[in-house]
């Protein structure tokens, strides 16, 4: 008995310091929900709001999950409380990413990390702008992620001979496919498991294999349940929407490996556009944080330079071959987001699988003081040009101000920057997708057709805004990629701004357009002319 009492008090003082931490992080990421959410996050809150839509192919659980949450807590529907139903999603999405920490301590246990080191290197994780970014948002990746991460612990578990394999193994696989069906991206996650067991070495790892793998028949039924044709093409339509309609598509090339590089390292620390105007209204807090971070990480990585192996007690297969599979599932997801170029959104697992495939290896004797600088230093550093800013700031001017206007004036046409934003707003608050048909996107490019159409739209006396001319934006990925075209397309057309809206980069300004200059126009819009135009999509 007074063994059992010590181990117990052992384990205890092992674990409290993991939990301080993973409670540190997730309390942080409570106070701090952005006050500026994307348009796919305005998407899934509405849908979990109002249980509209709630299997997308692309991520089938998630808004399904979200909308049994908001019942549990009261948040869904047109009561009053409804309207805080994007707070208690971001909320749950910061409780997840809270056990993700804890599950990875148990990982890097397994992995062979000192039981010393684990708290310093779940700060340093924790502490990584995409965790800190998708838990005080309302996306769909770290409930997934949560879920990955659980397979992965039940598949460590199998691989120690003292429990019974086969019952973990297959938890493992099931695990894993519900990640697979909370968001698809995981499936490389679930693949790195499979080629971990290395099925193709014989009898013994053929049925590893199926075990593990045969729970993975959930994926299919689930989409058989949730598609809205029958029939397997219709199914297989439905699970490929996103890369048969072109949403998903395979992107490569040079700009996309530099991409690439600049999402790993916004995966570890913010960097964007809006860096400049925020070190320009605080340039003593916010230049005295960031040096204090650089400071921090120098002296956290010089501890890391030259750091010798340090022998593993007992036999190191099994710690061994869990650093090498999660260093195998991260290589694949690293490919995954390099091939869609190099979307940061895809990079969210890197940093606990980058923990779990070298804190246990080389950098074992990496001392935690120094590890947990890093960690301290990002935190730091994305608080300062991150968190906080979002949390505290409004960026943009797509808010009540613009979302009465239109729904005032619905038979005006708004053709915006970020359409999906507002749309997705609108649907939030009305419960109605179809709340403002006459919000349209501005091409991305110089586009001839859908010049003629706003001609034919002014020459018929349609009023037209847009938010395209003049106002300030920070440099950002959309611009990179896309570059400036909707101005170009407005370029010409008569223009008078009848209304700014305050943001924390500027005013937004809202500008009425006219018919362009006296010229030659066409008599009718071309066949191809509306297909330039599309007001009827939430994404």
């Amino acid at each position: 008995m007074q063994h059992r009492l010590t181990a117990f008090r052992l384990r205890t003082g092992r674990t409290w310091p993991s939990i301080a931490v993973a409670g540190l992080l997730t309390a942080v990421c409570l106070a701090l929900p952005t006050r500026n959410p994307t348009g796919d996050a305005w998407y899934y809150a509405a849908c979990s709001r109002w249980g509209q839509e709630l299997w997308q192919p692309h991520h089938l659980l998630y808004n399904a999950i979200g909308w049994r949450w908001l019942q549990l807590v009261g948040a869904s529907g047109a009561a009053p409380a409804g309207e805080l139903a994007i707070t208690w999603l971001q909320m749950l999405n910061a409780l997840a990413a809270g056990a993700c920490l804890l599950v990875l301590a148990r990982l890097l246990a397994r992995a062979g990390a000192p039981g010393a080191a684990i708290p310093a290197w779940l700060l340093l994780v924790g502490s990584c702008f995409g965790m800190l970014r998708f838990a005080t948002e309302n996306e769909t990746y770290i409930l997934p992620l949560l879920l990955a991460l659980l397979a992965s612990l039940a598949w460590a578990r199998a691989s120690d001979t003292l429990v019974a394999s086969w019952r973990w193994l297959g938890l493992a696989g099931l695990l894993a496919a519900l990640a697979c069906l909370v968001h698809q991206l995981m499936v490389w996650w679930w693949l790195g498991l499979l080629l971990g067991l290395r099925p193709w070495q014989g009898h013994a790892g053929v049925r590893l294999g199926l075990v593990y793998g045969l729970p993975a028949l959930v994926v299919p039924v689930a989409y058989g349940l949730a598609a809205p044709a029958s029939g397997v093409a219709g199914i297989v339509r439905f699970a490929l929407h996103d890369y048969l309609t072109g949403s998903a598509r395979v992107e490569l090339g040079g700009r996309s490996l530099l991409l690439t590089g600049i999402s790993v390292a916004r995966t570890v620390g913010q960097v964007h556009g809006n860096m400049g105007p925020l070190l320009a209204h605080w340039p003593v807090g916010l230049g005295l944080t960031g040096l204090a971070s650089i400071g921090l990480i120098v002296y956290g990585v010089l501890g890391w330079y030259g750091v010798r192996a340090l022998p593993h007690p007992g036999s190191p297969s099994p710690a061994r071959g869990i650093r090498r599979t999660h260093a195998l599932i991260g290589g694949l997801h690293l490919g995954f987001a390099a091939q869609a170029a190099g979307n940061a959104e895809f990079m969210v697992m890197l940093p606990a699988l980058a923990a779990i495939a070298m804190a246990g290896g080389r950098l074992r004797a990496w001392a935690p003081r120094r590890v947990a600088a890093v960690g301290t230093a990002l935190l730091s550093w994305n608080l300062a040009f991150a968190l906080l800013p979002a949390h505290r700031l409004v960026y943009t001017g797509a808010g009540p101000a613009l979302r009465l206007r239109v729904l005032r004036q619905p038979a005006a046409w708004f053709l915006l920057r970020d359409p999906n934003l507002l749309r997705n707003q609108l649907q939030y608050y009305t419960g109605r997708a179809d709340s403002a048909p006459r919000i349209v996107g501005l091409p991305v490019r110089p586009d001839k057709a859908f010049r003629l159409w706003l001609a034919a739209r002014l020459a018929a006396g349609e009023v037209v805004y847009t938010d395209a001319l003049g106002g300030y934006r920070p440099l950002d990925r959309a611009q990179l990629t896309q570059g400036d075209g909707a101005t170009q397309t407005l370029s010409g057309f008569a223009a008078r701004r009848v209304d700014s809206i305050a943001t924390f980069f500027g005013p937004y300004y809202l500008t009425r357009l006219g018919p362009a200059a006296p010229q030659t126009r066409p008599s009718q819009l071309p066949a191809n002319a509306s297909a330039a135009v599309k007001t009827g999509e939430n994404r």
